[in-house]
Protein backbone atom coordinates (compact mmCIF):
# COMPACT_ATOMS: atom_id res chain seq x y z
CA UNK A 1 0.00 0.00 0.00
CA UNK A 2 1.39 3.77 -0.98
CA UNK A 3 2.43 5.45 1.69
CA UNK A 4 0.14 9.08 2.50
CA UNK A 5 1.77 12.17 3.26
CA UNK A 6 -0.05 15.39 4.67
CA UNK A 7 0.53 18.81 3.99
CA UNK A 8 -0.45 21.60 6.28
CA UNK A 9 -0.93 25.48 5.66
CA UNK A 10 -2.82 27.95 7.16
CA UNK A 11 -6.26 26.90 6.17
CA UNK A 12 -6.46 23.63 4.84
CA UNK A 13 -4.74 20.22 4.56
CA UNK A 14 -3.90 17.93 1.65
CA UNK A 15 -3.51 14.67 1.29
CA UNK A 16 -0.95 12.88 -1.63
CA UNK A 17 -1.60 9.43 -1.53
CA UNK A 18 -0.47 7.15 -3.84
CA UNK A 19 0.96 7.91 -7.53
CA UNK A 20 -2.45 6.25 -8.68
CA UNK A 21 -3.92 9.62 -8.17
CA UNK A 22 -1.44 11.08 -10.38
CA UNK A 23 0.28 13.63 -8.07
CA UNK A 24 3.94 13.40 -7.26
CA UNK A 25 3.56 17.07 -5.35
CA UNK A 26 0.91 18.98 -3.70
CA UNK A 27 1.75 22.52 -2.38
CA UNK A 28 -0.97 24.64 -0.23
CA UNK A 29 -1.06 28.58 -0.21
CA UNK A 30 -3.20 30.83 1.99
CA UNK A 31 -6.36 30.74 0.56
CA UNK A 32 -5.64 27.14 -2.44
CA UNK A 33 -3.44 24.07 -3.33
CA UNK A 34 -1.82 23.28 -6.33
CA UNK A 35 -0.65 19.65 -7.62
CA UNK A 36 1.99 18.78 -9.41
CA UNK A 37 1.28 15.50 -11.60
CA UNK A 38 3.23 13.07 -12.55
CA UNK A 39 2.75 13.84 -16.35
CA UNK A 40 4.13 17.62 -15.60
CA UNK A 41 1.20 19.09 -15.79
CA UNK A 42 -0.33 21.45 -12.61
CA UNK A 43 -4.06 21.91 -11.54
CA UNK A 44 -4.72 24.23 -8.55
CA UNK A 45 -7.90 24.94 -6.62
CA UNK A 46 -9.13 26.73 -3.91
CA UNK A 47 -10.00 30.60 -3.59
CA UNK A 48 -9.57 33.17 -6.02
CA UNK A 49 -7.67 36.25 -4.46
CA UNK A 50 -4.81 37.23 -6.46
CA UNK A 51 -5.90 34.95 -9.48
CA UNK A 52 -3.76 32.41 -7.94
CA UNK A 53 -5.59 29.80 -9.76
CA UNK A 54 -3.73 31.31 -13.08
CA UNK A 55 -6.64 30.32 -14.84
CA UNK A 56 -7.49 33.61 -16.75
CA UNK A 57 -10.54 34.31 -14.23
CA UNK A 58 -11.39 34.97 -10.92
CA UNK A 59 -13.16 31.75 -10.41
CA UNK A 60 -13.51 29.84 -7.34
CA UNK A 61 -13.00 25.77 -7.79
CA UNK A 62 -13.69 23.06 -5.29
CA UNK A 63 -16.50 24.05 -3.83
CA UNK A 64 -19.03 23.16 -6.46
CA UNK A 65 -19.81 20.06 -8.29
CA UNK A 66 -17.81 19.18 -11.41
CA UNK A 67 -15.31 21.32 -10.60
CA UNK A 68 -12.40 18.89 -9.44
CA UNK A 69 -11.19 15.57 -11.28
CA UNK A 70 -11.28 15.79 -15.43
CA UNK A 71 -13.29 19.31 -15.07
CA UNK A 72 -10.47 20.91 -13.74
CA UNK A 73 -8.32 22.14 -16.28
CA UNK A 74 -4.18 22.03 -15.86
CA UNK A 75 -2.45 25.33 -16.08
CA UNK A 76 -1.07 26.65 -19.25
CA UNK A 77 2.47 26.63 -18.65
CA UNK A 78 3.41 27.28 -22.71
CA UNK A 79 3.97 25.21 -25.85
CA UNK A 80 5.20 21.95 -24.55
CA UNK A 81 6.25 22.72 -21.41
CA UNK A 82 5.85 21.08 -18.03
CA UNK A 83 6.88 21.24 -14.53
CA UNK A 84 9.28 19.48 -13.06
CA UNK A 85 8.38 21.17 -9.46
CA UNK A 86 6.24 23.69 -7.44
CA UNK A 87 6.87 26.09 -4.47
CA UNK A 88 5.14 28.42 -2.45
CA UNK A 89 4.74 29.86 0.98
CA UNK A 90 1.82 28.87 3.40
CA UNK A 91 1.09 32.59 4.10
CA UNK A 92 1.31 33.60 0.47
CA UNK A 93 -1.13 33.86 -2.67
CA UNK A 94 1.65 33.72 -4.91
CA UNK A 95 3.42 30.31 -6.80
CA UNK A 96 6.18 29.30 -8.73
CA UNK A 97 6.58 26.12 -10.65
CA UNK A 98 10.26 25.16 -12.23
CA UNK A 99 9.67 23.85 -15.77
CA UNK A 100 11.13 21.43 -17.83
CA UNK A 101 13.25 23.75 -19.74
CA UNK A 102 14.80 25.49 -16.57
CA UNK A 103 12.97 28.71 -16.40
CA UNK A 104 10.44 29.51 -13.67
CA UNK A 105 7.50 30.85 -13.78
CA UNK A 106 5.61 32.34 -11.04
CA UNK A 107 1.79 33.40 -11.08
CA UNK A 108 -0.85 35.00 -8.11
CA UNK A 109 -0.16 38.04 -6.05
CA UNK A 110 3.03 40.29 -7.38
CA UNK A 111 2.52 43.31 -5.45
CA UNK A 112 6.28 43.16 -4.16
CA UNK A 113 7.51 41.47 -7.35
CA UNK A 114 7.29 37.99 -6.44
CA UNK A 115 6.55 36.63 -10.11
CA UNK A 116 9.64 38.13 -10.85
CA UNK A 117 8.65 39.43 -14.53
CA UNK A 118 9.29 43.25 -13.76
CA UNK A 119 5.78 44.31 -12.59
CA UNK A 120 3.63 44.73 -9.65
CA UNK A 121 0.38 43.22 -11.30
CA UNK A 122 -0.99 40.36 -10.56
CA UNK A 123 -0.78 37.45 -12.78
CA UNK A 124 -3.00 34.33 -13.50
CA UNK A 125 -6.08 37.01 -14.58
CA UNK A 126 -7.01 37.94 -17.52
CA UNK A 127 -4.74 37.52 -20.12
CA UNK A 128 -2.43 34.69 -18.39
CA UNK A 129 -1.77 31.74 -20.51
CA UNK A 130 1.23 29.74 -22.24
CA UNK A 131 2.87 33.03 -23.22
CA UNK A 132 2.98 34.94 -19.72
CA UNK A 133 6.63 35.68 -18.94
CA UNK A 134 9.09 33.31 -16.57
CA UNK A 135 11.20 34.88 -14.02
CA UNK A 136 13.82 36.95 -15.04
CA UNK A 137 17.00 35.87 -13.39
CA UNK A 138 20.22 36.10 -16.07
CA UNK A 139 20.06 35.18 -19.47
CA UNK A 140 21.35 31.48 -19.74
CA UNK A 141 20.43 30.61 -16.09
CA UNK A 142 18.86 27.52 -15.20
CA UNK A 143 16.98 27.22 -12.28
CA UNK A 144 16.87 24.22 -9.99
CA UNK A 145 14.64 25.22 -6.97
CA UNK A 146 12.94 27.63 -6.20
CA UNK A 147 11.47 28.21 -2.75
CA UNK A 148 8.71 30.74 -1.61
CA UNK A 149 7.70 32.93 1.63
CA UNK A 150 6.40 36.11 3.22
CA UNK A 151 6.16 38.17 0.09
CA UNK A 152 9.18 36.13 -1.51
CA UNK A 153 11.17 33.68 -3.82
CA UNK A 154 14.42 32.25 -4.07
CA UNK A 155 15.76 30.11 -6.80
CA UNK A 156 18.88 27.64 -6.47
CA UNK A 157 20.55 28.24 -10.06
CA UNK A 158 23.29 26.51 -12.16
CA UNK A 159 26.16 26.32 -10.08
CA UNK A 160 24.98 26.31 -6.86
CA UNK A 161 24.29 30.46 -6.48
CA UNK A 162 20.93 31.68 -5.27
CA UNK A 163 19.35 34.80 -6.10
CA UNK A 164 16.43 36.51 -4.20
CA UNK A 165 13.65 38.64 -5.48
CA UNK A 166 10.24 39.89 -3.86
CA UNK A 167 9.81 41.90 -0.52
CA UNK A 168 13.38 42.72 0.72
CA UNK A 169 12.32 43.50 4.65
CA UNK A 170 13.91 40.26 5.76
CA UNK A 171 14.77 37.95 3.54
CA UNK A 172 16.37 38.48 0.26
CA UNK A 173 20.12 38.64 1.84
CA UNK A 174 21.12 41.22 0.06
CA UNK A 175 22.66 43.41 2.83
CA UNK A 176 20.06 45.52 2.66
CA UNK A 177 15.74 46.36 2.76
CA UNK A 178 15.06 47.14 -0.57
CA UNK A 179 12.10 45.30 -2.54
CA UNK A 180 13.29 43.97 -6.03
CA UNK A 181 11.37 42.27 -8.78
CA UNK A 182 8.44 45.38 -10.07
CA UNK A 183 11.12 47.06 -12.36
CA UNK A 184 12.63 45.13 -15.37
CA UNK A 185 16.08 46.91 -14.45
CA UNK A 186 16.31 44.89 -10.86
CA UNK A 187 16.11 41.65 -12.60
CA UNK A 188 17.95 39.57 -14.86
CA UNK A 189 21.64 40.55 -15.11
CA UNK A 190 21.11 43.23 -12.66
CA UNK A 191 19.80 40.24 -9.39
CA UNK A 192 22.40 39.92 -8.06
CA UNK A 193 23.65 36.69 -6.26
CA UNK A 194 23.23 36.30 -2.43
CA UNK A 195 26.93 36.18 -1.61
CA UNK A 196 26.75 32.54 0.95
CA UNK A 197 30.76 33.34 1.66
CA UNK A 198 34.47 32.44 -0.41
CA UNK A 199 33.75 29.49 -2.56
CA UNK A 200 30.46 28.35 -0.89
CA UNK A 201 28.08 26.76 -2.74
CA UNK A 202 24.45 25.87 -2.27
CA UNK A 203 23.01 22.23 -3.22
CA UNK A 204 19.30 22.66 -1.71
CA UNK A 205 17.59 25.69 -0.69
CA UNK A 206 14.66 25.90 1.96
CA UNK A 207 12.29 29.06 2.89
CA UNK A 208 10.24 29.75 6.18
CA UNK A 209 7.76 32.22 6.57
CA UNK A 210 10.31 35.16 6.90
CA UNK A 211 13.76 33.46 6.89
CA UNK A 212 16.08 31.21 3.87
CA UNK A 213 18.22 28.17 4.79
CA UNK A 214 20.49 26.74 2.66
CA UNK A 215 22.84 23.33 2.04
CA UNK A 216 25.70 23.71 0.82
CA UNK A 217 27.99 21.27 -0.97
CA UNK A 218 30.45 20.84 2.23
CA UNK A 219 27.26 19.85 3.58
CA UNK A 220 27.16 23.36 6.05
CA UNK A 221 24.33 25.06 6.47
CA UNK A 222 23.61 28.81 6.63
CA UNK A 223 20.76 31.15 6.94
CA UNK A 224 19.51 34.63 6.99
CA UNK A 225 16.42 36.36 7.74
CA UNK A 226 14.05 36.20 11.05
CA UNK A 227 16.13 35.27 13.78
CA UNK A 228 13.19 33.42 15.51
CA UNK A 229 12.99 30.67 12.56
CA UNK A 230 17.25 30.33 12.03
CA UNK A 231 19.10 28.08 14.35
CA UNK A 232 21.60 30.68 15.25
CA UNK A 233 20.69 30.83 19.66
CA UNK A 234 20.41 34.75 18.77
CA UNK A 235 18.40 37.61 18.39
CA UNK A 236 20.51 39.13 15.04
CA UNK A 237 18.01 39.71 12.28
CA UNK A 238 20.66 38.87 9.19
CA UNK A 239 20.76 39.62 5.63
CA UNK A 240 19.07 43.08 5.81
CA UNK A 241 22.47 45.52 6.89
CA UNK A 242 26.18 45.55 5.23
CA UNK A 243 28.10 43.06 5.93
CA UNK A 244 25.94 39.96 7.42
CA UNK A 245 26.43 37.95 4.68
CA UNK A 246 29.32 36.30 2.70
CA UNK A 247 32.17 34.98 5.28
CA UNK A 248 30.53 36.67 7.86
CA UNK A 249 27.34 34.95 7.89
CA UNK A 250 28.62 31.82 10.11
CA UNK A 251 27.19 27.85 9.96
CA UNK A 252 24.40 26.24 11.48
CA UNK A 253 26.18 24.20 14.45
CA UNK A 254 23.62 20.99 15.10
CA UNK A 255 26.27 19.46 17.31
CA UNK A 256 29.91 17.68 16.71
CA UNK A 257 29.81 15.80 13.30
CA UNK A 258 26.29 16.28 12.69
CA UNK A 259 25.16 17.83 9.33
CA UNK A 260 21.54 18.53 8.32
CA UNK A 261 19.92 16.53 5.23
CA UNK A 262 16.91 18.28 4.71
CA UNK A 263 15.07 21.64 6.47
CA UNK A 264 11.93 22.49 6.65
CA UNK A 265 10.49 26.10 8.22
CA UNK A 266 7.39 28.14 9.24
CA UNK A 267 6.43 30.98 11.11
CA UNK A 268 8.92 31.10 13.76
CA UNK A 269 9.95 27.97 14.09
CA UNK A 270 12.45 25.28 12.24
CA UNK A 271 13.52 21.90 12.16
CA UNK A 272 16.29 19.75 10.48
CA UNK A 273 16.49 16.50 9.74
CA UNK A 274 20.62 15.47 9.95
CA UNK A 275 22.71 12.76 8.32
CA UNK A 276 21.99 10.44 10.97
CA UNK A 277 18.39 10.49 10.66
CA UNK A 278 18.00 12.59 14.40
CA UNK A 279 15.84 15.54 14.16
CA UNK A 280 16.49 19.14 15.90
CA UNK A 281 13.89 21.62 15.80
CA UNK A 282 14.11 25.36 17.10
CA UNK A 283 11.76 28.33 17.64
CA UNK A 284 11.97 31.80 19.43
CA UNK A 285 12.08 31.92 23.22
CA UNK A 286 8.70 31.35 24.68
CA UNK A 287 7.39 29.39 21.47
CA UNK A 288 7.76 26.13 22.09
CA UNK A 289 3.81 26.06 22.89
CA UNK A 290 1.72 23.08 22.92
CA UNK A 291 5.23 20.91 22.95
CA UNK A 292 5.69 21.92 18.94
CA UNK A 293 9.36 21.28 19.65
CA UNK A 294 8.89 17.88 20.80
CA UNK A 295 10.62 18.15 24.19
CA UNK A 296 10.55 20.45 26.75
CA UNK A 297 13.08 22.88 25.70
CA UNK A 298 12.52 27.13 24.49
CA UNK A 299 15.08 29.18 22.63
CA UNK A 300 17.30 28.76 19.41
CA UNK A 301 20.09 27.43 21.17
CA UNK A 302 21.89 24.39 19.16
CA UNK A 303 24.91 22.62 18.88
CA UNK A 304 25.74 19.40 21.53
CA UNK A 305 23.65 21.15 24.10
CA UNK A 306 20.76 21.02 22.41
CA UNK A 307 19.71 17.40 21.94
CA UNK A 308 17.47 15.54 18.90
CA UNK A 309 13.86 14.85 19.32
CA UNK A 310 13.45 11.64 21.43
CA UNK A 311 11.19 9.56 18.65
CA UNK A 312 11.51 6.40 20.07
CA UNK A 313 14.38 3.66 20.73
CA UNK A 314 16.32 2.65 16.85
CA UNK A 315 13.98 5.22 15.39
CA UNK A 316 15.35 7.47 13.05
CA UNK A 317 14.28 9.93 10.45
CA UNK A 318 15.18 9.07 6.21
Amino acid sequence: MAAIVLVAALNCICVLASSNYGATEVQPGRISACALLDDGNVKCWGGQTHTVLAQGDSTVRGDQPDEMGDFLPPIDLGTGRTATSLTTGPWEYSMCVVLDDGNAKCWGWNAYGQCGIGTNTDVGGVGFDGTSPVAMLGAGRTVQEVAGGWYHMCALLDGGSVKCWGYGGQTLGYGDTTNRGTNVNELGENLPEVDLGTGKVAKALYSGYGSICVILTDDSTKCWGKYQEVPYGDSVLRGTAPGEMGDNLPTVDFGTGRHATHISMGENIGCAVLDDGGVKCWADTGSNTAGKLGQDATGLAMGDSFPPINLGTGKAVQ
